[in-house]
């Protein structure tokens, strides 16, 4: 999947519409950090409390796709930014050659 080497977007530094070049494609791996509080996190802490070599749980696994990132640079005020590309997609993302 292509992406254009500069997006005509939003800088909210600046408050304006300007051309920004595209610098990086980054596929992150996102996993979800569990938190603490939660009643199904507390459930199984209690359930697990007091065994040392043996620990119930899930086994870790990385998700099948990955959300693209795309960082934008704006020419003005040389402020960064992210954008996500679609929701997740297997497709790797590539800045088109020549354009």
């Amino acid at each position: 999947m292509n992406v254009p080497k500069e997006i005509q977007t939003y800088c909210p530094k600046c408050k304006a519409h300007t051309k920004q070049k595209v610098k990086k494609v980054v596929q992150k791996k996102t996993r979800a950090t569990p938190r603490n509080t939660s009643w199904g996190q507390i459930k199984h802490e209690k359930k697990t409390k007091g065994y040392t070599s043996r620990v119930a749980g899930t086994t870790k696994h990385d998700k099948q796709s990955q959300r693209n990132v795309l960082v934008l640079e704006c020419p003005k005020c040389k402020k960064k930014q992210q954008r996500t590309v679609g929701s997740r997609t297997r497709k790797r993302i590539e800045t088109k050659k020549g354009v």
